[in-house]
């Protein structure tokens, strides 16, 4: 966004503000793998070990013998070892792809049956008054509900990537710079983490449905150079929403993380499953 096109108000949206977020990705979890079942923080930890393995595969293609050595692995054992990391490698991609792959497809399925939806609550919330003017939407979310939603209205920004361009989605824990990506592929995934220059120039943030994982450090890191931005941040208010006063202290402890220290701005905690 320039600053000719500066929002006065700046979403941030996160699976909180989805009538049944997680339903289609669960779905297709467990067509690969059948015991996550209904457990997201169990789907987190195997997003979490897939990228994982890949990342220590890609780390053994790129490694000298020398760098081997250092690591422990006996000269004469190297080769084998190779071969054993090209082919977790191989198969690990595989299964990175198909999982994204069956991901769109089931959130295409739920968007197009209602099965996933923008929750009633967060369309109250964002036809507040106190949000005329200028909007834009940044979503971590892959689906596409913002943009049939809002798209005509103002701006929608996909940070981690959406189910029209599925091999492009950023996965939990993942990061646009990734050992096993090409430099192209890693300037294409992070033109989309350039949405910080938005935040920095926006009046108000409204921080929805988000929680700020630990596993999403680039997340984190655009959010902080939006609000800390050496050339002058914009932002007055931010409003942290998300269900539960325990969540919405959490959120916003660090959000206040991110801030500078001299920022003057008021931050602003409200409870989305209370009807105030």
């Amino acid at each position: 966004m320039s600053k000719k096109s500066a929002s006065k108000t700046l979403f941030l949206i996160g699976t909180g503000a989805l009538k049944n977020g997680w339903g289609p990705v669960l779905a297709a979890i467990n067509e690969l793998e059948p015991t996550i079942g209904n457990d997201t923080d169990a789907a987190n930890f195997w997003f979490s070990r897939i990228i994982q393995v890949w990342r220590l595969t890609a780390h053994v293609g790129r490694a000298t013998d020398k760098d081997l050595m250092l690591q422990g692995i006996e000269k004469k054992a190297i080769p084998k070892f190779r071969r054993d990391a090209a082919k977790q490698g191989k198969d690990n991609r595989k299964l990175y792809y198909e999982l994204k792959q069956a991901i769109a497809n089931h959130i295409h399925r739920a968007m197009d049956s209602g099965e996933m939806a923008l929750s009633p609550e967060f369309i109250r919330r964002a036809a507040d008054d106190r949000w005329r003017g200028l909007t834009a939407y940044v979503t971590t979310n892959w689906d596409l509900l913002l943009d049939r939603a809002f798209g005509s209205r103002g701006d929608v920004h996909h940070l981690h990537g959406h189910v029209d361009n599925w091999k492009r989605m950023l996965l939990p824990s993942e990061a646009p710079e990734e050992p096993y990506r090409t430099k192209r592929e890693e300037m294409q995934i992070a033109s989309s983490q350039r949405q910080w220059e938005g935040i920095s120039q926006a009046k108000r943030i409204v921080i929805y449905g988000l929680s700020l994982s630990p596993l999403d450090a680039s997340l984190a890191h655009t959010i902080g150079m939006g609000l800390d931005n050496p050339a002058g941040s914009a932002v007055e208010e931010i409003y942290i929403m998300n269900c539960g006063p325990d969540e919405v202290r959490r959120v916003a402890k660090r959000v206040r993380m991110l801030c500078p220290r001299e920022w003057p701005g008021t931050i602003y905690e409200l409870d989305c499953c209370s009807k105030s």
